[in-house]
């Protein structure tokens, strides 16, 4: 599994990292991700506020879910779709709630990868028995 960790812990986006936009205002968060070797990565995540409490996360240009403020707590929806989306988790910190959601995406996406196809085998050859000077099948 991998740990996926940011630059410094926030309890929400900066808002002065904020570009205003048409009607919503967008950022990117760079996230510190290590994986089963301890390799650093950088993972990019857009980050659009919507609503006051309710940010869209997506990554390579692909929606992967939510996080809502709900009073001091910040909820991960994982999904596509609001009104579909799934509780992954929950934080204090609104990293720690990314965390949670761009994992939870992570499995996700690797269960929905369909199982490779075995090989096709050959078919057993036909066997034969020689009984007393006759083959048997």
């Amino acid at each position: 599994m991998n740990t996926v960790e940011f630059a410094t812990e926030v309890a929400a986006p900066p808002r002065e990292a904020i570009a205003a936009g048409a009607g919503a205002r967008t950022m990117s968060v760079p996230l510190r991700v290590f994986g089963r070797d301890d390799a650093l990565q950088i993972i990019p995540l857009d980050v659009r506020e919507t609503a006051d409490d309710l940010y869209v996360i997506s990554r390579d240009s692909r929606r992967i879910g939510y996080i809502q403020r709900v009073g001091h707590v910040f909820v991960a929806l994982v999904g596509e779709r609001l009104d579909h989306a799934e509780e992954c988790g929950q934080s204090l910190l609104w990293d720690k709630a990314a965390t949670s959601l761009v994992e939870e995406a992570d499995a996700r996406s690797r269960r929905a990868m369909p199982a490779p196809e075995p090989p096709a085998r050959a078919p057993f050859p036909e066997v034969q028995y020689l009984v007393g000077g006759r083959l048997v099948r």
